[in-house]
């Protein structure tokens, strides 16, 4: 049986921190569909609702990624791609938001590749 290493340092620092903010814009979010909901007029509750779902996937990819699961990683980068074109086309383009979600994913990147023997990419399953 393959004995799992534990993971680099900065790789479980990265991932916490993902993992905290992530949990924190989800119950951001709710508070916010509850304090505004049928004030606003500049877009529906839809819009709203699938934004809560993103965050939640998002926070589903990261939890299975911290459990070693490839699909985490994949699942993460896809929704990070189809939320960024999902805001540029109903929400309106932001380049933070691009800038700062592809500086997120460039950081995922680095902490799955350091930690030489402890590399977290290789102990994915």
């Amino acid at each position: 049986m393959n004995q799992r290493k534990p993971p680099h340092g900065f790789l479980v620092v990265y991932l916490g921190a993902l993992l905290t903010f992530s949990i924190v814009w989800v119950a951001y979010d709710v508070v916010m569909m509850l304090l505004w909901t049928g004030k606003t007029l500049l877009h529906s509750g839809w819009i709203d609702v699938a934004a809560l779902a993103f965050d939640v996937i998002g926070v589903v990819c990261l939890l299975a990624l911290c459990r070693g699961k490839k699909w985490g990683f994949y699942g993460y980068v896809l929704l990070c791609t189809a939320e960024l074109g999902f805001e540029w086309t109903i929400v309106g383009y932001s380049r933070r938001d691009l800038v700062f979600t592809f500086a997120v994913l460039v950081g995922l990147c680095l902490a799955l590749q350091v930690g030489g023997e402890r590399q977290g990419w290789k102990q994915l399953e």
